[in-house]
């Protein structure tokens, strides 16, 4: 019998493909294919990002997300082959990834970051970054008022961001001085009133910034550009993520962790900021109960009274579930 060959037929469909599988990844797939008026064609791209959870006590899982429309090729057929006239980028590709991540879990985040309201100003990285912020704060609380022009130049962007958000006021027109809004004010009778600190001009400045932290963390994070304690955020939602498309509290490793955490940070590289050790941020957010270690101190497991307010999140977070 001859056998007979059959050439693979090739299509802006199959060209991009195999550019992508090659260059990309096979996490990137092929999504519709639309031809122009100018004889180019438009490749869509998909993606999907899986999340395996290994489980002790049943059969493991993997989560995905499963996001249309990331990014996009453009190519054309020129003399015998196809060619590209926009060709995808990885890099960017990530960001829209990451962006599309964080929207997703956004519900997921605002509630972890208002259970830590008053717990993330005790945090080093947040403390450290949010120094001048937290500078500004405590002069309002330890003082009635003070002149506006002892804000150093370098302190305007906080002190445009504290006023424009409604921290502090400035009063007087002849010598215009700086006091603490009604805002700042009845937070700090709060915190008082109802023992939620110690009575001392560092715990209750610490619990001020863990809420302005909570309250405007977005806009710290990408206007201020203050990213750096992002990654305690970054890093409880990637552990809390995968324990509530579960349903309950795994454990999970560091390495582990800490490749979930790359999966959510929100930049296309990798933290490269000075002082940047996970060890650290993972011990310090077990230090102030966002987590707990297992009993053999290998892996940390969920907090209950932080998971239990994420659980009601689960069915938005598990898109397509796998066991393996």
């Amino acid at each position: 019998m001859n056998s007979v060959s059959i050439p693979l037929q090739k299509t802006p469909r199959t060209f991009v493909k195999k550019y992508v599988s090659t260059r990309m990844g096979f996490n990137v797939r092929i999504g519709n294919v639309v031809e122009n008026k100018n004889g180019t064609w438009t490749v869509s791209l998909n993606a999907v990002i899986p999340s395996f959870v290994k489980l002790n006590d049943a059969p493991s899982r993997t989560f995905s997300y499963v996001f249309d429309n990331v990014g996009k090729a453009i190519v054309k057929y020129d003399d015998y082959d196809f060619d590209f006239v926009e060709t995808p980028k990885a890099k960017d590709m990530d960001l829209v990834l990451m962006k599309k991540i964080d929207l997703l879990t956004l519900k997921v985040q605002q509630e972890i970051l208002d259970y830590g309201k008053f717990k993330w100003g005790k945090l080093s990285s947040i403390r450290h970054w949010m120094g001048s912020i937290h500078g500004i704060i405590s002069r309002c609380i330890r003082e009635t008022s003070f002149p506006s022009d002892n804000v150093s130049k370098k302190y305007t962007e906080y002190f445009e961001f504290l006023r424009s958000n409604n921290w502090i006021r400035i009063e007087g027109r002849n010598s215009p001085q700086i006091v603490a809004s009604n805002d700042l004010t009845k937070l700090h009778e709060i915190l008082l009133n109802d023992n939620l600190v110690k009575d001392d001009p560092f715990s209750i400045s610490d619990a001020i910034i863990g809420h302005i932290f909570a309250k405007h963390y977005v806009q710290i994070r990408d206007e201020l550009k203050i990213r750096a304690p992002a990654s305690y955020v970054t890093t409880t939602k990637a552990y809390y993520a995968d324990a509530v498309r579960e349903g309950r509290a795994i454990p999970m490793d560091q390495n582990t962790l800490l490749s979930k955490f790359r999966t959510y940070h929100y930049t296309a590289k990798s933290p490269t900021y000075k002082g940047f050790r996970f060890p650290d941020i993972v011990s310090e957010l077990v230090t102030n109960n966002f987590f707990s270690y297992t009993k053999d101190q290998k892996s940390i497991i969920a907090v209950n009274e932080l998971l239990d307010r994420l659980l009601p999140y689960q069915e938005e977070l598990a898109q397509n579930v796998m066991e393996t």
